[in-house]
């Protein structure tokens, strides 16, 4: 714990982390996990940090899901031991899977192809480990995944239960599709067809006679939006902790819970253009457009006040350049610049929590105003 800082003197850009509103968050969906039946297995890599992650999970084996193995070995160190890694393993990094193994963790992976399976079966021969995998099942085609109706699921699951080395541990699904929403209804809807696929699949897996302990279902705006969702063993998300406007534009949130933002500082004045300048640029901010043409398109980022998350005006970045931030009114009318002055530090709240995250090393824990701490993220491969 450190002493107390004033908003005014930490050094920008850097991320700060309104704990209210992060507890706020994590008890939402915990509790609505709870009501469901169905465990949380936190993403960890929206937050990439010990005491934030401690705060997410609910399930008594300290189940978590990472997008890197740089996650798996940051938080193995810990003792998380139960862990899903979303993100299909290149077969060069089999090496690592099998120090983590060593070490007590159950890695489980995910594929959706032969080409794959084939690729990570012979790595694993050669470091001499087996390996757990879920078959990632593609519903809405998305992103990733395999058609549950094609042949190539066959093939792949025959693969996998022959295998000496693969293990065929169960079904994984992401709701990708819901990023295309903007009501709970067709929320809801997407968590029904999710839900009668996955037990189209597990009939058709039984009548084989062949288990599927794992069944991983991942979109937190689906989660949530879902009366039912008993066919699943877990939910992954991570994106609840902090929210941003991607995440409010979808409406499962609103802007007074986004948690995470990113304090700036004013290092320039305008008048004859109407806009002024911070130090939070692409490298603070991203370039993530993810909000555009929805109602929430803030461009880079909206202005708020750093201690009470208040829009400040109706300001928002415009525009980014590598350390620059070129902030202007949303109406194109005048910036009340007595009040702005140079030095004066700003929060801006944006698009993508995970991208703008990723681009910092901690975050500065806010309470009541001021900050009270400072917690390390993991980053990298």
């Amino acid at each position: 714990m450190m002493s107390t800082l004033p908003l005014e003197l930490v050094q920008t850009p850097c991320l700060l982390l309104d704990e209210s509103r992060m507890l706020r968050n994590i008890a939402r969906v915990t509790q609505h996990s709870e009501q469901l039946g169905v465990p949380l297995r936190p993403h960890v890599k929206t937050p990439k940090c010990a005491e934030i992650v401690r705060l997410m999970v609910n399930a008594p084996d300290r189940r978590i899901t990472v997008s890197t193995l740089a996650e798996a070995e940051f938080f193995a160190r810990l003792d998380y031991q139960n862990v899903l890694l979303t993100t299909p393993l290149a077969p060069g990094k089999i090496a690592r899977v099998a120090a983590l193994q060593r070490s007590g963790v159950e890695l489980i992976g995910v594929v959706d192809n032969m080409a794959a399976a084939l690729a990570l079966e012979q790595a694993a021969q050669g470091a001499g480990c087996g390996f757990s995998l879920l078959v990632e099942i593609n519903v809405d085609d998305f992103r990733g995944g395999v058609s549950p109706e094609s042949p190539d699921f066959d093939d792949l699951l025959s693969k996998l239960l022959g295998s000496t080395t693969l293990r065929f541990k169960g079904l994984l699904f992401y709701a990708g599709s819901s990023k295309h929403t903007r009501s709970e209804s067709e929320r809801k809807r997407i968590a029904e067809r999710y839900v009668q696929c996955a037990r189209t699949v597990l009939t058709r897996l039984k009548d084989r006679g062949i288990e599927c302990p794992i069944r991983s279902f991942g979109s937190t705006s689906v989660f949530m939006a879902a009366d039912s969702l008993e066919v699943f063993t877990e939910h992954r998300g991570g994106i609840y902790a902090f929210q941003d406007l991607f995440q409010a534009g979808l409406g499962w949130c609103t802007a007074d819970d986004i948690a995470l933002t990113v304090a700036v500082t004013i290092i320039g004045h305008d008048l004859r253009r109407k806009r002024l300048f911070t130090d939070g640029g692409a490298l603070a901010l991203s370039l993530d457009r993810s909000t555009a043409g929805t109602p929430f398109d803030a461009k880079y980022g909206r202005i708020v006040d750093a201690r009470s998350g208040v829009p400040v005006q109706d300001l928002w970045v415009s525009e980014v350049y590598q350390e620059h931030g070129i902030v202007t009114s949303a109406s194109g009318g005048p910036i009340d610049f007595a009040v702005l002055p140079i030095g004066h530090v700003l929060a801006v709240q944006v698009n993508h929590a995970d991208t703008t995250a990723a681009a910092h090393d901690r975050y500065h824990l806010v309470r009541g105003g001021v900050v009270v701490d400072v917690w390390q993220r993991v980053n990298g491969w």
